[in-house]
């Protein structure tokens, strides 16, 4: 009896040490505040956790996103700079317009917050010129 009490208590001893190690463990630690940080964001966004991994999926192709968003305002950024280099105002004005023109007709009738919208068409009704671009058709 005494050979088969021994080894089991000492497996039983082992489990609880082994235990008591995974849970408290810095490790453990991090697992468990990394899991409150990803409950925390898909509450918050009121996502579903397939939803979540759906998302997760796209994160390469947000970056990519924005790497091109940053690409287009560098250009346009460029573009007039070399305009007001050359003594061109007109250009300038007009390149730096492109982007507020886009931007109005993409959302003007699409996003909730309209603070932006309203301020570029207070803005037309002083210049002219962003009258014109938020005015015109599509490319």
């Amino acid at each position: 009896m005494k050979r088969v009490i021994s080894p089991l208590l000492c497996l039983l001893v082992g489990v609880c040490i082994g235990w008591s190690l995974a849970y408290y463990g810095p490790t453990a630690k991090n697992q468990r505040a990394l899991l409150e940080q990803y409950r925390y964001v898909r509450d918050k966004f009121h996502m579903t956790d397939d939803e979540m991994a759906q998302a997760g999926k796209q994160i390469p192709q947000y970056f990519e996103d924005m790497n091109r968003q940053d690409e287009w305002a560098a250009i346009y950024g460029l573009a007039t700079f070399v305009f007001l280099e050359r003594g061109n105002l007109e250009g300038a004005k007009k390149e730096s317009l492109k982007p507020v023109g886009i931007y109005y007709r993409l959302y003007h009738n699409k996003i909730q917050d309209t603070n932006f919208i309203s301020k570029i068409e207070q803005a037309a009704q002083k210049y002219p010129a962003i009258k014109a671009e938020i005015s015109r058709e599509s490319p």
